[in-house]
């Protein structure tokens, strides 16, 4: 007759091998999951450095400044064309009226806010 025993190993043996079965095949899922993902992320590296190159090139000086030429007509600021305080004052206070009393212009803007004491 067959022993207690050798049911129990024979039980024993058949559950470790079903389990190591389960577990290979989790794990080579895994491993392929793995895989899949470090592609994915050498794909996305590729892609920030080609990014990265393009941004490179397009933030060019040269090239901006040839651009803002060319298509929007940008110039160098001359020395004619910086300002300083008093002359922006003078600058804003032409759109006022003499019976505006707050000297608000009709742009919502307040001269008085950048005035110098005894100007």
């Amino acid at each position: 007759m067959i022993r207690a025993t050798t049911v129990f190993w024979v039980l024993l043996a058949v559950f470790a091998g079903v389990s190591m079965f389960v577990v290979k095949h989790q794990v080579r899922s895994l491993e392929s999951d793995l895989q899949r993902l470090e592609r994915a992320i050498v794909a996305e590296q590729e892609e920030i450095h080609v990014l990265a190159a393009d941004w490179s090139y397009l933030n060019q000086p040269a090239r901006l400044d040839g651009l803002g030429r060319r298509l929007i007509g940008l110039v160098p600021t001359t020395a004619a064309q910086l300002i300083d305080f008093t002359g922006l004052r003078r600058a804003l206070e032409s759109p006022f009226s003499n019976n505006n009393p707050d000297r608000t212009p009709t742009n919502g803007l307040r001269v008085d806010a950048a005035v110098q004491t005894g100007d």
